[in-house]
């Protein structure tokens, strides 16, 4: 720190960080032991035992930081930090990379026009710049690496070595900000308002892309284009009573848009510049697409238009498929029955296929949104907590099986068996019931699309705090009562509107697939303060 001319301040920090990573392991399996009663203490015992895997994986970064302050009269605040990163899972000349970032702000309301304001307590004006590193992706990922395997040769188990990846010229992901903000409170702050505007620009992004076959490899990482957002951040607080009665109340609320501006990429065979995403278990296929010029995962699949009703429908389709396409069948180049599901043939030629997928949703909300409300009365007080998403998208992939009870291994909703199509006119979503499940399996389609907007209490306690006097070790007692995830507002069908089956993955987004129910709880807890 130093301090001059009194009005003067610079305050500096730097630092040098290394993070090392080193884990190990060691794997060997057994199988057929004549009892389990020493488990893996009695391995010899195995009648078969596999070959001992070894893994070890190592990463390091390094860092080195730096960071200045400066401020004139608490009137004036500058920022300048620097960062230089070097991460060992990037290729060889892509380790190092420098981050720098900016910010100053301005306290208005510390000026002398406004700092004896009865009205105006705080205005604060606020614009900040700066480029932060992502370097996500598993160690080894930019190498050409080998494994261990066991082959026959001659009829005899060989030991060798196969090729399992090839080398990538991968680096950094960078994230550039730029950000305004306004910070505004009046009468001492019983009305606040935080208004943040930010366009965020992300180049290099790391991506694990799908291969194709012929390459003999099924993914890769990629250093793909680049993705714009834009959005604004509201936050405000209103004190709205101070006495006997108090109730602070606030929210936040948040709209962003992104785009993936460019992807290096040639155009696809649907005329788009696009990649797909994570190949999903059970539809064998990805269900996310990234297309330039949109905004990052929206599903891809088919349109459907109810049921097919009657076999003059289906025989009419049929035949129109031997005129245009010179195909036998109208839908996958296979045989269809009345009460199956309908596909559209979107591209006009006459049969569907691949060819007919296009975009069926968007798992980017539109806004979203909190509230929170804090009321006491003396010694009691009512806190609550609620969360909102609007305009979502969900892919519910848990009805590809839970709708089609010709699969007979599991349990079905109910609706599809008591309300499947019977005969003409007697359901257009319910398809008919089957004793093969892949008759009426579902593609990626509109019909698993739902809407994800939802409204919850997300806590809500309720606390008394009493002051003991007649025990004279105690001081103060506080019970509480909290409960959570107490209701949710949806028109989603499934377990959870924010269920996310893959996590973080950015390559699989918006997807419902084997989710557990969000949980309720209640808790009672007791704060004591002792004498």
């Amino acid at each position: 720190d130093y301090n001059f001319n009194k009005a003067n301040k610079i305050n500096a920090v730097a630092g040098i960080e290394l993070n090392s990573r080193n884990i190990e392991s060691f794997k060997i399996k057994g199988d057929g032991f004549p009892d389990d009663a020493l488990g893996y203490y009695n391995i010899e015992a195995a009648s078969i035992v596999s070959p001992p895997v070894l893994t070890r994986v190592r990463s390091t970064l390094f860092s080195v930081i730096a960071r200045v302050n400066y401020n004139y009269k608490n009137k004036y605040l500058l920022t300048a930090t620097g960062r230089y990163d070097g991460s060992s899972r990037f290729s060889e000349n892509q380790k190092f990379v420098f981050f720098p970032s900016f910010s100053a702000a301005w306290r208005v309301s510390q000026e002398n026009f406004l700092k004896h304001s009865q009205t105006i307590s705080n205005l604060k004006l606020r614009l900040s710049w700066g480029q932060a590193g992502n370097q996500g992706l598993p160690p080894y990922s930019t190498l050409a690496r080998y494994y261990a395997v066991i082959y026959p040769l001659n009829g005899v188990s060989t030991s060798g070595y196969a090729i399992g990846d090839f080398p990538k010229d991968v680096t950094w992901e960078t994230a550039q900000q730029l950000n305004g903000g306004v910070d505004f409170g009046m009468y001492n702050d019983r009305i606040y308002v935080s208004l943040d505007v930010y366009k965020k620009t992300t180049k290099n992004v790391l991506i694990l892309r799908n291969m194709p076959t012929s390459s003999g490899y099924t993914t890769a990482w990629s250093n793909l284009g680049q993705i714009d957002n834009n959005g604004f951040d509201l936050e405000t607080n209103f004190r709205i009573f101070d006495a006997k009665i108090r109730w602070d109340l606030g929210g936040n609320f948040s709209i962003y848009r992104n785009k993936i501006s460019k992807l290096g990429l040639s155009e696809s065979s649907y005329g788009y510049v696009q990649f797909w995403g994570k190949t999903i278990n059970g539809f064998n296929q990805p269900i996310n697409t990234f297309i330039e010029g949109n905004p990052i995962g929206q599903f891809w699949g088919f349109r459907t238009d109810g049921l097919f009703q009657t076999q003059e429908e289906i025989d009419e389709l049929n035949q129109n498929a031997q005129d245009v396409a010179g195909e036998n069948f109208y839908q996958f180049g296979k045989p269809v029955h009345p009460g199956d599901i309908k596909y559209v043939d979107l591209n006009h030629d006459g049969v569907v296929n691949d060819m007919d997928k296009t975009i069926i949703g968007d798992p980017n909300p539109d806004f979203t949104y909190g509230i929170t409300s804090t009321l006491g009365y003396k010694n009691l007080s009512l806190n609550v907590f609620f969360v909102g998403v609007q305009g979502v998208d969900v892919f519910n992939a848990n009805l590809l099986k839970m709708t089609n009870v010709g699969q007979g291994n599991s349990n079905v909703i109910e609706d599809a068996y008591l309300k499947a199509w019977r005969g003409e006119g007697t359901s257009d979503y319910w398809p008919r019931i089957v004793n093969d499940w892949q008759q009426n399996k579902l593609q990626p389609c509109d019909r698993l699309v739902e809407d994800g907007s939802f409204f919850r209490l997300q806590t809500a306690s309720i606390s008394y705090n009493a002051m003991v006097r007649k025990v004279s070790w105690i001081s103060n007692l506080n019970v509480t009562f909290t409960a959570t995830n107490v209701f949710t507002i949806t028109n989603y069908s499934w377990y959870n509107p924010e269920a996310n089956a893959f996590g973080n993955k950015n390559t699989a987004m918006g997807i419902d697939l084997n989710s557990y129910p969000m949980s309720r709880s209640y808790v009672l807890s007791f704060a004591i303060s002792f004498k």
